[in-house]
């Protein structure tokens, strides 16, 4: 499928074009423009072209940028920066979530029903929303400890503690997460100082475990494909389905890609020997749409899997787990 640009974006291509002036837009947006809502390999192909026909770039790169966030579409120049591919903080929801604060100067009880009616365990101390510094933090822990410690405790500044963590919006995720896992929870700040965000040990943890998710699901998949076509055919027969001449020496199943498995039941009458009794091309469509998804995550998209795919994923492995009983 092509992922080419609407007559919008279209227009203004030739609008920043004339006068120069790039428009602000989200990666969000722009996606919606070539007709589709996610940042997959192969969809980033087909915008990188389409942008460079336009004569436009993005920045900061629509790639690698929070996906509801803010990046310019502007004219390209010649000196374009090269990629980055590091995944960095800014790419978190977590991050661009602007927290529940309360002032120094708050009642206690006001920071306690903040607390209890978002389900918080602790909540940033700052001036407003948009404050370029933060006083502390206040937290079920440090509520606790000033009131067993302290007489007259009323008010927020009672019972802040003032060691806060920072972290850059640019930070890259792998050199944040050691610090979060020490301290529990952290702020992350933008370029312009203004705190973004507020992240704990659980956002890394859901943001990890939607990332390992579909791993754990191919991973199943691919086993119990496997398992299914195991010593049904002849050496000849899997070297037959061997794609390009790569040197790979094939003696199993296990030697095959994923996509030479489906060739391999596509193929002649090899789908009589699994004996199922099934229809081939439904199958064989449905691990295609596994192997899609699985050539997405394997280069590791910038965006997770929508609830499309992750259905897809879960059915397909519910239907092996069924299968293969």
């Amino acid at each position: 499928m092509a992922y080419l640009p609407d007559d919008d974006l279209k227009k203004l291509a030739k609008q920043i074009n004339n006068d120069g002036k790039p428009i602000k837009m989200s990666p969000k947006d722009l996606l919606s423009h070539f007709g589709t809502s996610r940042r997959k390999t192969h969809v980033k192909w087909w915008i990188d072209k389409g942008l460079k026909d336009l004569k436009l770039q993005t920045y900061p790169d629509y790639k690698t940028e929070y996906l509801y966030g803010e990046i310019q579409l502007k004219k390209a120049v010649d000196s374009q920066e090269s990629e980055d591919f590091i995944q960095r903080l800014k790419l978190l929801n977590a991050s661009n979530r602007q927290p529940v604060f309360v002032t120094k100067n708050d009642t206690l009880k006001k920071a306690i029903t903040l607390m209890m009616t978002h389900d918080f365990s602790q909540l940033p101390v700052m001036n407003s929303a948009n404050s370029k510094s933060v006083d502390g933090m206040i937290s079920w822990h440090s509520v606790g400890w000033s009131n067993v410690t302290k007489d007259n405790v009323a008010q927020v500044f009672d019972c802040m503690k003032k060691d806060v963590t920072i972290l850059s919006y640019d930070m890259p995720i792998l050199d944040a997460v050691e610090i979060i896992k020490n301290k529990e929870v952290v702020l992350v700040q933008k370029e312009d100082k203004s705190i973004s965000g507020l992240v704990t040990i659980t956002d890394i943890a859901e943001e990890f475990f939607g990332l390992a998710e579909p791993f754990l699901y191919i991973g199943q998949i691919e086993t119990s494909l496997r398992v299914l076509l195991d010593d049904k055919f002849t050496k000849e027969e899997l070297e037959d389905v061997k794609y390009g001449d790569d040197g790979r020496e094939v003696f199993s199943v296990s030697d095959l890609t994923f996509n030479e498995y489906i060739q391999l039941l596509r193929k002649g009458n090899n789908w009589d020997k699994i004996n199922l009794p099934l229809d081939r091309d439904e199958f064989c469509k449905k691990l295609e749409e596994v192997r899609d998804i699985r050539n997405d995550v394997m280069h590791f998209s910038s965006d997770q899997l929508d609830t499309t795919q992750e259905k897809t994923l879960k059915q397909i492995a519910q239907f092996f787990k069924e299968v293969l009983k």
